[in-house]
């Protein structure tokens, strides 16, 4: 069990979760709290555990692993998973493939896109997993006309992290050489966004074994909760 000052708004403690080396940093209220906690089992039990949808979009620069955790996510909790970058158009995917960096116009139509994707699933009542660079709070914005409640998953580390992984990735229209612009537009989440952001040197596994920990604790939706949890791991060492 968890110290109780890390029971959320919802009245539930986060139950166990983790491995022993990564620390969770909750900011509540301006308070941190920094727990250190034990291995949690994520399995299909958790699937009927909540009543009411989330839709989660997981954001970040190209290369940190939107697709990967966004669809081990979706897998776990059971919920449709839209990859963004398949909603680019023709001829944003050519300009990136060239090496010139997408501008505000550019990203205008395909935000407006999944923003209706958002807006669907909601209306429908369903849960959904989408990946998408959302990079500026703008952008974020804008998804969040199709849902107020949007709980962004920010996959954040350095370069010298990430860059490797875009070098290893094949039959990909997104290159290398465009990180340093993604950085350049990343705007980190707001105090009125809701959310969390990771540290991708973490595992995807243990990326979404700290997302179900939040989901658990909230027992339904953890956008329901007015606060806007900030949730870190730190570095491994």
């Amino acid at each position: 069990m968890l110290p109780r000052s890390l029971i959320l708004k919802t009245g539930y403690n986060l139950q166990g979760s983790l491995k022993h080396e990564t620390a969770i940093w909750m900011i509540r209220c301006g308070s941190a709290h920094n727990v250190e906690s034990t291995t949690v089992t994520v399995g299909p039990s958790i699937k009927s555990r909540f009543d009411r949808p989330v839709c989660w979009v997981i954001i970040g620069v190209s290369g940190c692993g939107k697709s990967t955790v966004g669809r081990q996510l979706a897998n776990t909790l059971d919920l449709d998973f839209f990859e963004g970058d398949d909603a680019h158009s023709a001829a944003n995917i050519e300009k990136m493939a060239s090496g010139q960096p997408l501008n505000d116009a550019d990203r205008h139509d395909w935000l407006i896109s999944l923003t209706e994707t958002i807006r669907m699933a909601k209306a429908q009542g369903r849960g959904l997993v989408l990946s998408c660079s959302a990079l500026k709070i703008h952008y974020r914005t804008i998804l969040r006309s199709g849902n107020p409640d949007l709980f962004f998953v920010h996959l954040h580390g350095e370069k010298q992290v990430i860059l490797p992984r875009l070098h290893s990735r094949n039959n990909h229209f997104m290159p290398p050489a465009l990180l340093d612009s993604q950085f350049a537009d990343l705007e980190m989440l707001g105090s009125d966004e809701k959310g969390i952001t990771l540290n991708v040197a973490h595992s995807p596994e243990e990326l979404v074994q700290i997302l179900v920990q939040i989901l658990l604790a909230s027992q339904s939706d953890p956008v329901s909760d007015p606060i806007s949890c900030r949730t870190q791991t730190t570095p491994k060492s």
